[in-house]
């Protein structure tokens, strides 16, 4: 056993807390590059996400901004899509009413009927 046996206690318990801390200070070093390497790959990829949403919340907000412009085609195809949806899904006359329903939101949206500002306000109540 050597040098141990030779020490006294204190010198014993310094060097077994060295070791000790070298040992967890070694085990963090590892576990940091580790992490970095997992890390700068998600970083990049959430970086690129976060400007291609950018550019598209920008222009989903311009063609909301000229929604009037494109009235006709915003009613007509949400009328087709929604009626076209319960139709295959649950009939002709869910089909119908599916479609004249979403015809009927896709005008008030399009001709400010409803603030949807105010939406989360009437479907939960007012904040308080």
């Amino acid at each position: 056993m050597g040098n141990s046996d030779n020490q006294p206690p204190q010198d014993q318990l310094k060097e077994a807390i060295k070791s000790a801390v070298s040992k967890a200070n070694h085990s963090l070093e590892k576990l940091q590059s580790n992490f970095n390497e997992w890390k700068k790959p998600v970083v990049s990829t959430l970086q690129t996400v976060e400007d291609k949403s950018a550019v598209v919340v920008k222009e989903v907000s311009n063609v909301y901004q000229r929604r009037h412009e494109y009235a006709p085609e915003i009613i007509g195809g949400t009328t087709l899509v929604s009626g076209g949806y319960f139709w295959i899904r649950r009939g002709r006359l869910a089909g119908l009413l599916g479609g004249a329903m979403g015809a009927g939101a896709a005008y008030a949206i399009v001709y400010d009927e409803f603030q949807l500002e105010k939406i989360p306000d009437v479907l939960f109540g007012p904040k308080k």
